[in-house]
């Protein structure tokens, strides 16, 4: 994974974590093997890890694009003073690091893909098993209404992780374009451009907090029993 640049907020680190207590042979136990020899409870802790590991990287590229859009904004702005080489220097570092995390949550959001193929798949085979009706309409509720949490995450997160790579690609023309004629004038004829990019970025920060909100509310309401603190809980 590529070094990351920005500490990761409280707020994330205090997300549930994929459970190691638990030993398999007790869940296999409890639960019927998949297909390919993984657990079925496993699996649906697997998809939360997953997208709790998109939280995580929403989070870091609303920091990425708040660091860039400044490193770019100061190059560029009227009270512009000092060395344009280191300048242009620390923009190039800022763009770096954020297309390695566009990269690095391109691959996160394909393994939660997949994961989420697996989980969906395993809980539809499993309702075949039900000996009680009503026990497998409560099962059908559920997978329901965790199906439609999950297309509320891909919903948000795949345009924004589209944008986000299209920021990147606007602002790295940018910094070529300053890289080799930086000026009064040169910044002047780019003028429109960068209050566009910059509108892009605010946009863009908004759709990356939608995102965080999709994934924490799947996460709060998915997250194995334990692992989150209970709401009102009523004894049973």
């Amino acid at each position: 994974m590529s070094q990351r640049r920005f500490h990761i907020p409280t707020s994330v680190l205090a997300l549930p974590v994929l459970v190691a207590c638990v030993s398999c042979a007790a869940v296999k136990g409890m639960f019927p093997a998949s297909s390919d020899g993984d657990v079925a409870f496993v699996q649906v802790d697997d998809l939360v890890g997953r997208i709790e590991r998109i939280h995580v990287d929403c989070e870091l590229a609303g920091q990425n694009i708040a660091a860039t859009s400044e490193s770019l904004r100061t190059m560029v702005g009227p009270e512009f003073i000092g060395e344009p080489e280191f300048a242009h220097a620390d923009l190039v570092a800022a763009i770096e690091l954020s297309e390695r995390q566009a990269e690095d949550m391109r691959s996160d959001f394909k393994k939660m893909e997949s994961s989420a193929k697996r989980v969906f798949a395993q809980w539809e085979k499993n309702l075949e098993s039900f000996s009680s009706d009503s026990m497998r309409e409560h099962s059908a509720e559920r997978l329901q209404s965790m199906r439609e949490r999950y297309d509320s995450v891909l919903t948000v997160v795949g345009p924004a992780m589209e944008g986000y790579f299209t920021f990147n690609a606007s602002v790295r023309d940018h910094a070529l374009y300053l890289g080799t004629a930086f000026n009064e004038e040169s910044v002047s004829l780019v003028e429109k451009e960068l209050r566009k990019l910059f509108r892009t970025a605010e946009s863009l920060t908004g759709d990356f907090e939608q995102c965080t909100d999709a994934c924490q509310s799947y996460v709060r309401k998915s997250a194995l029993r334990g692992q989150v603190v209970p709401r009102g809980r009523r004894s049973v």
